[in-house]
């Protein structure tokens, strides 16, 4: 996972090349699911750098819908470790 992170954080990584690990991303949604706080910077910033471009499709819808996904995710998993905390400390 860590070459596929490299792949889109490097600048001279081709749009053709960082729209085909997006899709990959996409489509192996569970095996990403527990690195979501990991991944989100790099998703994020490769939609806004790939997707946009071509202005609203199919693949942006995808990308959205999987990203508000994710955000929820990393939220409800960062709520429980906060409450966790805070009942350890009163505790």
């Amino acid at each position: 996972m860590a070459a596929l992170r490299n792949t889109l954080n490097d600048p001279d990584t081709s749009p053709h090349v960082r729209l085909f690990l997006l899709k990959v991303i996409l489509n192996c949604e569970t095996e990403f699911r527990p690195y979501a706080s990991f991944w989100l910077p790099v998703l994020l910033f490769n939609t806004t750098k790939v997707c946009l471009r071509n202005g609203i499709t199919y693949f942006l819808c995808d990308m959205v819908s999987h990203l508000e996904k994710e955000l929820d995710f990393v939220y409800s998993i960062t709520t429980f470790l906060c409450r966790l905390s805070e009942n350890v400390y009163i505790a």
